[in-house]
């Protein structure tokens, strides 16, 4: 297992009170274009709104703001307005994008999403740290989350280089110091028992 001196925290998965604020997120696309690298962001964007076709730093009132072009609209559209979850994972993607070779600790990374979207985060976490060369370690207590992982690995066919390590402390009648012992689901291994067994894993 490798370990780059660069590493990014983030608390909530990035999308808790600390997650960044809209004029930041603006100033770190702004730079991510003047390097040639907004196409990692603007195809993690595409995997939630696949008619995005650019996005841009713009203002309004002299407060810097992020927007999208729509293929089928002539206006851009503030970020804002494609909800909550967009912003989020524009937020998240970002981020991620800001360096390379980097280690990401993403802490609690399901927190703030519905069910129904936690393969669509998964796929853009596999896209841009694959893309960008990083190592990514995430926290979760969801079993969703966890199922949703296994998904997103296999559709992106990531199975190879995804895995779950479970963590249980041993009840202390059996052990009274309560050591911590673990498992290892390999990509593959996760996938069918959270498919095909149903196996309860958070």
């Amino acid at each position: 297992m490798r370990f780059s001196s660069t590493v990014l925290f983030m608390p909530d998965g990035g999308l808790g009170e600390k997650s960044m604020s809209e004029p930041r997120i603006a100033d770190i696309l702004t730079e991510l274009d003047e390097r040639g690298d907004k196409a990692t962001v603007l195809k993690a964007l595409q995997i939630v709104e696949p008619k995005a076709t650019d996005i841009v730093v713009g203002s309004i009132q002299n407060k810097p703001l992020v927007f999208v072009q729509m293929d089928e609209l002539k206006r851009k559209m503030p970020v804002a307005l494609l909800g909550a979850g967009v912003r989020k994972l524009l937020s998240l993607a970002i981020a991620l994008a800001a360096e390379s070779n980097a280690t990401c600790l993403l802490d609690e990374v399901t927190v703030g999403w519905h069910y129904s979207r936690l393969e669509d985060l998964w796929r853009v976490i596999f896209r841009v740290c694959k893309e960008r060369g990083h190592q990514v370690i995430a926290t979760t207590h969801s079993h969703e989350g966890i199922a949703a992982f296994a998904q997103a690995a296999k559709d992106e066919g990531t199975q190879d280089d995804a895995c779950y390590i479970r963590l249980d402390r041993r009840d202390e009648e059996s052990d009274p110091k309560r050591k911590v012992t673990y498992a290892i689901y390999g990509g593959e291994l996760l996938w069918f028992a959270t498919h095909e067994m149903e196996e309860e894993v958070r």
